[in-house]
């Protein structure tokens, strides 16, 4: 049965609508809707700190500051970077093939494919997560997680706040 399926499956349904399966979750959605979302995978958006720039699906404001004035967070969609190592010309663009990431907490890297799988998000959103990039090396995967050396410190002495709004297509 699709219900306990490992990967992910669908299976079209009367009246325009699909039925699918992906990891823990169960969906019934429009046709439609399957793949209406806007996606990022092709494109790369530069982004200069401090800054707000609009790309599809989100608002963003980069701000720098010193520790002792960081804002609490707001979000798992706000990310505090160190700015003396990710600097303030950064990337935003959606997965590629290949992609590899340094999740926090470990010392070697991880395909990016395995950490979207294990961090459960579905096969359909994955195009639609924003990466930020410093000097081409994935330095966040906003609302999940950032690399562990982009982390903030005990030496930092100035941090990068990056703020991630969703914006919803009307």
């Amino acid at each position: 049965s699709l219900s306990r399926a490992t990967t992910a499956k669908h299976m079209d349904l009367p009246s325009g609508l699909i039925f699918s399966t992906d990891q823990d979750f169960l969906r019934i959605i429009p046709r439609k809707a399957r793949t209406g979302s806007p996606s990022i995978n092709l494109e790369e958006y530069p982004l200069k700190v401090p800054s707000d720039i609009q790309i599809p699906g989100w608002l963003i404001k980069a701000r720098v500051s010193i520790p002792s004035y960081v804002l609490p967070d707001s979000g798992r969609y706000t990310i505090r970077l160190d700015e003396a190592r990710v600097g303030r010309r950064l990337m935003l663009r959606g997965r590629r093939p290949g992609d590899r990431f340094q999740p926090l907490g470990m010392t070697g890297t991880k395909k990016l494919q395995d950490f979207m799988v294990d961090a459960k998000i579905p096969r359909d959103k994955r195009g639609l997560v924003p990466l930020v990039l410093s000097e081409n090396r994935i330095a966040c995967i906003v609302g999940h997680r950032v690399a562990q050396w982009a982390m903030v410190g005990g030496d930092t002495q100035r941090v990068v706040c990056l703020e991630f709004s969703p914006i919803t297509p009307m």
